[in-house]
């Protein structure tokens, strides 16, 4: 019931209780039960709750009414119903005359489409369907509401108006209900027209299956005649041509030119997507030209943007899967067809010049293969071809390796790349060789799969090579950007960058090549179902169970814990905190609470990630809590001390420290012990608990100011004043010593045949006050000779020694 009926119901039994007991409502002939009779409307809002029934029911038609959506949906079936008659043709047909795991790839995506349509039209009219049904439910309980009001009204003796009222309001339910059981009805036949096709795109789906079964564990058989045989080449050229030309007049032009029309409106992107990377790469390269006259270095980077046309033009055709959904095989072939040859343009400046005629003759195959697999049903011809094909690009490999063409590079390789590739093409010649006998000798099927699999591997390296060395480039341009240029990190560290980049690009594009690979020769779905074999077996000892999987997620969740720790650090260090002002002390702070924070996440994470319930891990922690509180005190002090230290920032990184009789700078603040670097250039590991816990002189808390105090002692008889006199002008002539405060020489008392006075005076450089101290012990030897004032011994006033520096 909808919700506008069932407020109706409610409405009328709110209504008719009160009524009830206001009055005696005449009992009709044949009493209905009360459980099963509907509560008539009151005769006085009869009239009210009719107009407002009327409007309640033009509503609902115009929201029951079969929308834009289910219009579509019912065009699309129509249109459908020809489409898959197509695909049927094209499926029955592939199967019989054998195709390869390619086209039986092809087909299946195309089924899978065409499935996965029909999923969300079936679920998109289950739920109409049943809005609808809820709807026809909520008319059938007004319909009994106002049928009881029609009953009443007679029974009450209501006025004819009043009866012909509720006589059409009956009569506008009933014509809503046949409309609104009319598009269920509608609905409910379209429904059973897509269940009835999505049943045939999965018989076909299963057909092509189990196809796919018996066409791999086929390979050895022998599904031909030798290249030699008589018989092979009794047919007449129509007779080896008709199943070409059959193929070629057959359902797939047709379907890849309905398959255009209807990705037409996504044309415009992709022209768009080419102007875009034009426009890009020839500034690029308007710039790297410009950065290669100031840094010979950048020929790498500048060679990636030195054909921006072809460029642009083959990330345009790459990036072709992502705007247009399901591309059918013929439009593969032919994608690839046209992105080899501004592949192969590009590379030319890419690779070393010994490589050049390997990587054109491949991409030469390549075009070759996918010509000769559009005409795979040939029969004899076919063969020849393929023969003649893989022939060739034996030829092509023995004349590189007696060239000599690969031992040439052991200048730009390393002596092990270069080993690895003169041993790759030779293990390549015995994999195409073996395909040449194969194919000779009738073994098609096993033929094609080693040779593809060799082409395949081939094109997939020289396109990932392209890919990788296109975002080497981009990365080396960003990062000598102006704003890359601006940045603190960039500055200091930009040929890391650039390696680190170079480093993960490489490991990105050989992964990738690696399932390429074993995905082109029928053996990547197997390798991923042994991989996760392998990480799910579990071994379980009680009721804890573990796997390689568990653990290896939790190493690989602590491991990008600490990763990303270092990486957000190293950011903040190099360009957040030098543009922020903050207080002294405060960015290492943060940056070590950060680090820990991130650590426990990452602790979480791989907990999650291995499977370990977390109401599991609080009982474990509270377990381990108390085995802390008894054996591990010490530990969790100095802990907790640390946390103390990071946030309070009582004593800071570069603060010179006395610690009994320890005296330092602090160089770092750990969470359970902290260092100190002496004046001798020792370091002491100091617990954090015994820096809360004990006195600690810090000499820089709140600045880096040090008084330095100088006593001196001269015979009686000398006058107080010009000695008080002297002493100041020997301190403000230093540069050393700050104005405010101002130095000061005080008369400290008197001894034994002298007098002992003292100077006062302060440095802001901390870090030099040894040396300020030296120099104006000097100073005021040679300005009491000058001025003839005698001095006699007198202690100095003790003082550490500053960080760096040896005791005085």
């Amino acid at each position: 019931m909808s919700a506008r009926a069932a407020w109706w119901l409610l409405a009328s039994l709110v209504v008719l209780i009160p009524a009830a007991g206001a009055q005696e409502t005449p009992v009709p002939p044949t009493p209905v039960p009360t459980a099963t009779r509907a509560a008539p409307v009151p005769l006085p809002e009869i009239a009210t709750r009719s107009d407002e029934l009327a409007v309640y029911l033009k509503q609902l038609e115009e929201r029951v009414a079969p929308d834009q959506q289910i219009q579509s949906i019912s065009e699309e079936l129509d249109a459908l119903d020809e489409r898959i008659r197509t695909y049927r043709m094209r499926t029955e047909s592939s199967i019989a005359a054998s195709p390869g795991l390619a086209e039986v790839d092809e087909l299946v995506t195309q089924w899978e489409e065409l499935q996965r349509k029909l999923t969300e039209w079936g679920t998109v009219l289950t739920d109409r369907a049943t809005v609808l049904e809820q709807e026809i439910r909520g008319l059938d309980d007004l319909r009994a509401v106002w049928r009881a009001t029609r009953d009443d009204a007679q029974a009450g003796g209501a006025p004819p108006a009043l009866l012909d009222r509720v006589k059409a309001t009956l009569t506008l339910i009933q014509q809503m209900r046949s409309k609104v059981d009319g598009y269920r009805q509608t609905l409910l036949v379209l429904q059973d027209r897509v269940v009835q096709k999505a049943a045939h795109c999965r018989d076909a789906i299963d057909q092509l299956a189990a196809y796919r079964r018996t066409a791999v564990g086929r390979l050895l058989v022998r599904d031909g005649e030798p290249i030699w045989s008589p018989q092979r080449w009794t047919q007449s050229w129509e007779e080896m041509t008709a199943p070409a030309r059959a193929q070629l007049a057959g359902p797939g032009f047709p379907m890849l030119l309905e398959y255009g029309r209807r990705q037409l409106p996504r044309l415009p992107l992709q022209i768009a997507l080419f102007v875009v990377l034009l426009l890009l790469w020839r500034r690029a390269h308007r710039l790297t030209v410009s950065w290669l006259a100031e840094d010979s270095n950048l020929a790498r980077v500048a060679a990636v943007f030195e054909h921006p046309v072809s460029s642009a033009l083959f990330l345009t055709i790459l990036a072709t899967p992502w705007i247009y959904p399901q591309v059918p095989l013929i439009a593969r072939q032919a994608l690839r067809i046209a992105a080899t040859l501004p592949l192969l343009r590009v590379l030319d400046r890419l690779v070393d010049r010994p490589l050049l005629p390997g990587l054109f003759a491949l991409g030469v195959f390549f075009i070759l293969d996918q010509i000769r697999s559009v005409i795979t049903s040939v029969g004899p011809l076919e063969q020849l071809l393929f023969l003649i094909e893989v022939l060739s690009a034996v030829v092509v490999l023995i004349l590189l390796l007696r060239s000599g063409r690969i031992q040439r590079l052991r200048g730009a390789l390393s002596p092990r790349m270069v080993t690895f590739l003169d041993r790759a093409a030779r293990l390549l010649i015995v994999l195409l060789a073996f395909s040449v006998l194969a194919g000779g000798l009738g073994f098609m099927q096993l033929a094609r799969f080693i040779a593809g699999a060799v082409l395949n591997s081939g094109y997939y390296a020289m396109l990932l090579y392209a890919m990788q060395r296109f975002a080497q480039g981009v990365w080396a341009y960003l990062l000598r950007t102006r704003t890359a240029r601006g940045l603190r990190l960039v500055q200091h560290y930009r040929s890391l960058l650039e390696q680190r980049g170079e480093s993960a690009l490489k490991l990105i594009a050989g992964v990738l090549w690696v399932v390429a690979v074993l995905a082109s020769i029928e053996l990547f779905a197997p390798t991923r179902a042994l991989i996760t074999d392998v990480l799910t077996a579990t071994l379980t000892v009680g009721s804890f169970s573990i796997s390689l999987g568990d653990v290896l997620a939790f190493g690989l969740s602590i491991w990008l814990s600490f990763l990303l720790s270092r990486c957000i650090r190293f950011v903040l260090g190099e360009d957040v905190y030098p543009r922020v002002h903050l207080a002294r002390g405060l960015p290492y702070a943060f940056s070590t609470i950060l680090h820990y924070v991130i650590l426990l996440l990452g602790l979480l994470v791989g907990l999650s990630a291995a499977g370990l319930q977390l109401d599991r891990f609080a009982l474990l922690a509270g377990a381990f809590g108390v085995g802390i509180g008894f054996g591990l005190q010490n530990v969790v002090n100095n802990f907790v001390s640390g946390l103390i230290l990071l946030f309070e920032r009582p004593l800071q990184v570069g603060d010179t420290v006395d610690i009994g009789s320890i005296s330092g700078e602090i160089s770092r603040i750990g969470i359970r012990s902290s260092t100190l670097r002496t004046g001798q250039g020792a370091e002491v590991i100091v617990p954090n608990a015994s820096l809360i816990s004990e006195p600690v002189v810090n000499w820089t808390l709140s600045d880096r100011m040090r008084r330095i105090d100088v006593g001196v002692a001269v015979p009686y008889g000398t006058d107080p004043d010009k000695v008080i006199a002297t002493l100041r002008s020997a301190a403000t002539t230093h540069p050393l010593i700050v104005e405010s405060p101002a130095p000061t020489a005080v008369f400290i008392g008197f001894g034994d045949a002298m007098l002992n006075f003292e100077l006062r005076a302060w440095t802001d450089r901390f870090d030099q006050w040894v040396t300020v101290r030296s120099e104006l012990g000097v100073a005021i030897m040679r300005v009491f000779a000058e001025a003839g004032i005698h001095m006699r011994l007198a202690p100095t006033p003790a003082a550490p020694a500053a960080p760096g520096k040896a005791p005085s």
